[in-house]
Formats: C-alpha cells, structure tokens, sequence
C-alpha cells in the first residue's frame, strides 16, 4: 500500500513532531477521540473560530458569501460549487466548510480543548481530516499549535480529495489549547474543509477506554442554592477513587484547578449522586460538571448551567425625612431613600431622581451611600453632576456598584447651596426604572416616591416689592415665593434729606411674621403713615432668619404726592433692561387696575396687577419671569395698563 509522507522537524521547537499525510485508504491507530465536537456533530458548538458562522443551508448549492465565513453541519458541501459531491469524512453528523478567498494568515480556522485531563509527559497523536476544495489558485495551508507550540505546517497536496494531518506531542498541561490555523496567504482558492480532529495515544492499537460519565440538570434551584448532580455508568476499567463537581460564575467550561473555579468532592464510586451546594449569588448564572478520577485521570460529564433567583429588594421612600439647608454651604442633604434585599449579593448600578421645584443657586449634585440614616463619612456613588438639570427634569448618578445588604442601606442626595440661593426643590424616584439593580428586583412598584416629606426650601423668593401712594401714606405690598426658616420681616425708609432708618418690624408687627419654611406663595402688606406730601422716599425690605441673620432682599421707590390730576402709565426704567425694570403709574380715581405683559404675539405672560386699587401713585418692579416665575427669553414685550376708563401701553425690551 503506498502513501505519501512528509516528515518535519522544526527548528527551536522544545518538541520533537511529526507531520503526516495520508490518502483516505491509509490505515492507521485506532483513535481515542476526547475533543468536543471533533466530527462536528453537535453544529458550531464545543469550539472557536476566528472566522464568522454562516447556518448550514441544506441542499443549496451556492457560495459562502461574502468571503471569509464557515458553516458546520451534514450538508456544509452544498456551500460551494466546486464541492465533492458526498457527505463528511466518515459516518458522522457533520463537517466544517471555510470560504476565506483571501489572504488570511494565521486567523484561527478551528480552536478547541480535549473533553478530558491528559495525562503530563504522556506521547499523544494529533489528526484532523482536510480538504482542499477550490481547484483555483494556492493549496489550503493549515499550521498545528499544541499551547501556543507550532507542531508543524501542511499544504494540502491536490484538490477534492481527503488528507490527514498528523503530529505528535507530549502533554504539557491537563488541557492543552489545541489551534488549526491558516497558513496560506495567497488570495486565491484558499477554500477547505475540516473534519474528524482527534487525540489518542500515540502507537496505541487498543487505547484505553474512557470513564463513562454524565452531567444531570441543576435542581431546586434558589437565590443561594442548587442541587447538583451526576452519573457514573462505567468507570473505564479503573475505580473510580474521587468524583464530584467542579462549578463557576465566569468560566464557561470549568476543570479542576482552574481560576474562578470551586471544586466540591461527592464520594467515590460509579452510580448517580448529587449534592447541595450554596453560598451562591442571587441572579447570576453558574456553570459546572460532574466529574469522576481514576488512574487514567479526571474525566468530564458535560457542561450545564443554572440561574440563580434574583435578591428581593424593599425601597423606601423618605417621606419621613425633613432635610435642612444652609445658604453658601456645600453637600446639604436634599433627601434620602433606604434599599433592603433578603439576601445578600444584589447591588444598585443606576440611580435617577426626578428633582421638583423651582429654584435658584443650587449646584453640584451627588449620590452618597451611608450604613445609617443620619449623613456624613459617607461614600460618593458615580459623579458629580454640576448643573441643577431644572425643575422637573431628572439627575442620574452612574457608573457605580453600591451593595444592598440585608439590613438598610441609605442613600442620600445632596447640593451645594449659594448664599443668594432661592426657591424649593424636592426629589422624587418616578418608577421603577429609575433603579437599575444587579442581581435583584424591586418588591413592588414604584410610583413618584417623595425623597423628603416637603420641599426643602431654600431662602426667602421674593417674587415682588411696590409702594403705592394713596393721599397721605404709601401702601407696600410684597410677595414670597418660598420661604426658609423665615422669622420675619423689617422695613426701612430714607428720604433725600434722612438716612435710612428702621419704621417697621416683625417684633412690634404681626402682620411682618414670617411663615417659617414653606414652599408655596404668600402675600403681606404695610401702610406707612408718616409721610410728608411731595417727597420721595426709598424702602428696603429685609427677611430675618431663626439665626437672627438679617438679609436685605429687596427695595422699592415712591414719590408721595396729592391724589394724581389723571390716570396715565409712565415710561420703565431702565429699558432695556436686566435684570429688572421699574414701571410707575398713577390713579386719578379708584380702579380695577390690570397690568399685563405680553409678548409681541399678543399672549399675555405675566400678570403684574390685577385688583381693585385707590386712587394714588404705584410703582412696581418685573424682573423678566412668566407666571410661572420661569425667565422669559430676550426681546421685546409689551406692558398694558388697563382701568374702566384708561388702556395705555408701551414697548420694553428685556436683554439676558
């Protein structure tokens, strides 16, 4: 019987190896086949490519388009039309088909492991079946690795017909990584097939027979716990002296002695046996295999994985926390919220938070975690986000792992406040979504959850400040937006020829007391009596704190005078303007009196006055807001007055 052999010897490999081919009518050993889909029957599974997998299409013939692609399965031939005709190398379920048609050296064809220990120093026999298929341009060209150890490179002789690759190499390692790949860097022809790769003893006429075992499905499977099990039908001729499973999150494929890789000894001896094994994680999968040892070494029943439940997770909301924030300070607890979990192992990754309210001088948001309710040595979670995002827009703190222990875990929301910070702001969890959880899942649902029990409010809003004139007293009338902590309020006049002096205080006037914190508005009013017909006089208007501070927080203009000749609007001052602009008019008689501004499309945006007023001279401020107290944009807007016998108006622009 002829046969062609090629005997290669490379230079600075640290093993000896030999290289052959033979036709298809050569025989040779017999084989002990402990690689994983070596006859592809189990499709593209139980190894790697470094080429794309293109699903077997049964009894089409047609390229593997576009170029450097491959397909497994019975009928992998019908993806070339220079194919054999026929089926695989031998009687299995499958073969491999790559189309490269270009210059791909050293990209991986084919990578795998054996499905069982070798044993280290023992001779082994390498052989793959190969086909080149394309009669057009260079051979297939194929190189063998053992661990990254070049075993040696063949060319395929001619076209159509089935060659074996052959080398030998002592095992080095339990599970060697054994590669097949590329070796031909023409751009031509370079189409083949693989099929049947084997290890066995080297000369071994009657190899040794494999221990007979099998993998059984994880059982009673819980957030911590699973039932593992195997079966032991023929110990190969050998007792078997230890058997058990080996288990793991992140490998894949777990053996003995690997990393991340827990070994769990269950007995000796063939049969069914199975085993609790727990400490396990909520909501992450494992993978494992039973195995069983003997004198030939450890063998393998299979992969099968398992998921583990998800940790419950309780929130609560902190509608019982009433938060306190102090101007020109930094991180002030805006509110808090608690996550529990009924086991341990669940994490929180994500974090939004709707914030309410609107508001000035609020900066620099953070997430902290803290192992109590009270804030403070607590740790940041994610980044710090800069700009207050506005009134009903949300902040997301991410790019985190924050742990949920089975005991509260707080969390808190802070901001730095300026010293001239005003308005109101409170966080609220929308839903569910605005938690992104790691191996958990929320009890329940979560719908606009309050972080704090009201809104933590921030110093004194003050929306406006006029002084009117009514014969012999000016009438000032103020309103809030917000208050924080706010006693109470003082009012100072000077005149042109006096200083400014103290004419009114909370402490002798109920009617200046302060409504403490609150977030909504509030209206106040004081009649100044002493007045002198015909001089102008200045007022300033200032809130006093728990703390006994004073701030000034806004001031206002008044000529008194005699009851005004006529009713008419005067001209604002400054204008343009920003960020404020004084408007004066006069009332000859009592009125309803209605002062808008309107945009030059005619939508009215803010109401200024609307009352009934006595005759007299008014002077009011707009500092540039909508109704709802939100600035308006730059341009130009009109201001009406309108009584029962007068409607004047006039041009501003307003410059942000």
């Amino acid at each position: 019987m002829k046969h062609n052999l090629l005997r290669i010897t490379p230079v600075n490999f640290c093993m000896t190896i030999a290289i052959y081919i033979f036709s298809t009518t050569m025989m040779i050993y017999a084989e002990r086949i402990v690689i994983v889909n070596g006859d592809f029957s189990l499709g593209n599974s139980g190894f790697s490519s470094g080429y794309t997998f293109i699903a077997d299409q049964v009894g089409i013939n047609n390229e593997l388009g576009p170029e450097g692609y491959y397909s497994v399965g019975y009928s992998a031939y019908d993806f070339h039309s220079a194919w054999l005709s026929g089926t695989d190398h031998t009687t299995g379920d499958g073969l491999m088909f790559i189309a490269n048609g270009s210059a791909n050296t050293s990209t991986v064809v084919w990578q795998g492991t054996p499905s069982q220990d070798l044993i280290l120093g023992q001779t082994y026999d390498f052989s793959a079946w190969v086909m080149d298929v394309y009669n057009d341009g260079a051979h297939a060209s194929l190189t063998f690795k053992a661990d990254a150890e070049v075993i040696g490179t063949i060319t395929c002789p001619n076209y159509q017909t089935w060659n074996r690759l052959s080398g030998s190499f002592t095992a080095a390692s339990l599970r060697p990584t054994l590669t097949l790949t590329n070796a031909q860097s023409d751009n031509y022809g370079n189409d083949f097939a693989v099929d049947d790769l084997n290890i066995y003893y080297e000369g071994s006429t009657t190899p040794p027979t494999e221990t007979v075992l099998t993998t059984t499905a994880a059982v009673s499977v819980t957030q911590t716990s699973a039932t593992l099990g195997g079966n032991i039908t023929y110990d190969g001729g050998n007792s078997i002296t230890e058997r058990g499973y080996v288990y793991s999150a992140t490998d894949t494929k777990p053996y003995i002695g690997d990393a991340g890789v827990t070994q769990l000894s269950d007995g000796s001896g063939t049969g069914e046996f199975d085993e609790i094994i727990g400490s396990l994680l909520p909501g992450t999968t494992y993978y494992f295999q039973a195995y069983a040892t003997n004198t030939q070494g450890n063998a393998y029943g299979g992969v099968e994985n398992f998921t583990t439940s998800n940790a419950t997770i309780t929130f609560t909301d902190g509608s019982s926390y009433t938060p306190t924030v102090t101007p020109g300070s930094s991180d002030q607890v805006l509110g808090r919220l608690q996550l529990s979990a009924d086991v341990t192992g669940a994490s929180v990754t994500d974090l939004s938070i709707q914030l309410n309210g609107t508001r000035t001088g609020l900066s620099n948001l953070k997430l902290w975690a803290s192992a109590d309710a009270v804030f403070g040595s607590d740790t940041q979670l994610g980044s710090t986000v800069a700009a207050d995002p506005s009134d009903g827009s949300s902040v997301t703190f991410s790019g985190f792992t924050s742990a949920i222990s089975t005991s509260n875990v707080y969390f808190f929301l802070t901001g730095d406040i300026a010293s001239n910070a005003t308005g109101a702001v409170q966080g609220v969890i929308v839903n569910n979504s605005s938690l992104t959880l790691d191996k958990g899942a929320l009890d329940g649902s979560i719908s606009n959850a309050a972080l704090s029990n009201g809104d933590a409010s921030l110093p004194v809003e003050l929306v406006s400040f006029t002084a009117s004139s009514q014969g012999n007293v000016v009438k000032l009338e103020w309103v809030t937006a917000s208050e924080r902590d706010n006693l109470g309020f003082i009012i100072e006049r000077k005149s042109k020829d006096s200083a400014w002096q103290q004419i009114a205080s909370y402490k002798s006037n109920t009617t200046l007391t302060g409504q403490g914190t609150i977030s909504s508005q509030s209206q106040y009013h004081f009649i100044d009596t002493s007045i002198k017909s015909g001089i102008d006089y200045s007022y300033r208007l200032f809130e006093v704190n728990i703390n006994g501070d004073r701030k000034e927080i806004g001031t206002t203009f008044i000529k008194s005078s005699a009851v005004p000749s006529k009713t008419q609007l005067f001209a604002a001052y400054p204008n343009p303007f920003n960020p404020t602009t004084r408007l004066e008019y006069h009332l000859a008689i009592d009125s309803q009196v209605s002062l808008f501004v309107f945009d030059v499309l005619g939508r009215k945006i803010k109401t200024l006055v609307n009352q009934q007023q006595a005759a007299g001279e008014y002077s009011i401020q707009w500092n540039g807001t909508n109704d709802n107290e939100i600035s308006a944009p730059s341009g130009t807007y009109l201001i009406r007055l309108q009584t029962e016998s007068v409607t004047q108006t006039q041009k501003i622009i307003f410059l942000r």
